[in-house]
């Protein structure tokens, strides 16, 4: 389960938590443990996409998205130790659908001019999504397709904006004791092979895929991932 995560990760930037956030709650993890984990083995498992991708990357944009990301992260940590996730994600799960249809729809037209103040703001949902989740990669993918960013950017900038703020997501949710070391623990160290592996064949999927069917595939699990959030939600 986390492998095939992972690879998916590995191949589009983005995925991990569509695989392994729904069965991991369907086999009776609660949502803090899973977000706990989950953080965690994107952060790793995104440090590689950084090192061996490193000449593609966008500093300024994935810093921006990740300074966005700071008060979402904040205020999603207070909502996950406070508030019921099941709206949160039904509406994330409807909006994502609607967005993913969009830019499904235009798809074929040239290419759009930048929305001003759309990094930031993507990053702050994405923040908002990922403490509350694991889910902080959908509304940047969206923005990434939307911008039409070239393949090998779009997945290091996605995977430097995972490393930085899943890190800053992990320090807060241990400050308010929503961390859970089991997640940690063995979890993770027994889940980070598996990982590991299945992100490496993806990464290497990736580089050989035609931009064409990149963003294809990017879409699709898109929408995939927002009618998951809503039948699990």
């Amino acid at each position: 389960m986390v492998a095939l995560a992972a690879m998916l990760a590995g191949a589009t930037g983005f995925g991990f938590g569509l695989v392994s956030v729904p069965l991991l709650l369907l086999a009776g993890y609660t949502l803090p443990f899973v977000v706990s984990a989950n953080l965690t083995l994107v952060l790793l498992t995104r440090i590689p996409v950084v090192y061996q991708l490193r000449a593609h990357l966008t500093a300024r944009r994935a810093m921006t998205l990740v300074l966005g990301s700071l008060p979402g992260l904040w205020l999603g940590t207070l909502v996950l130790t406070s508030v019921n996730p099941h709206w949160i994600k039904l509406a994330t799960g409807l909006l994502v659908i609607v967005a993913t249809a969009l830019l499904v729809r235009a798809r074929h037209a040239a290419a759009p001019s930048p929305i001003p103040g759309s990094l930031p703001t993507v990053g702050f949902i994405g923040g908002f999504l990922g403490a509350t989740a694991a889910l902080n990669g959908i509304p940047v993918v969206l923005l990434l397709a939307r911008d039409r960013v070239k393949p090998l950017s779009f997945l290091v900038d996605l995977a430097a904006y995972f490393v930085l703020s899943n890190l800053i997501a992990l320090a807060l949710l241990d400050a308010r004791g929503a961390l859970v070391p089991r997640a940690l623990f063995p979890a993770t160290l027994l889940w980070l092979p598996g990982a590991l592996a299945g992100n490496a064949l993806g990464i290497t999927f990736s580089t050989r895929l035609p931009e064409l069917h990149f963003r294809r595939l990017t879409l699709a699990l898109a929408l995939v991932s927002g009618v998951v959030t809503v039948l699990t939600a």
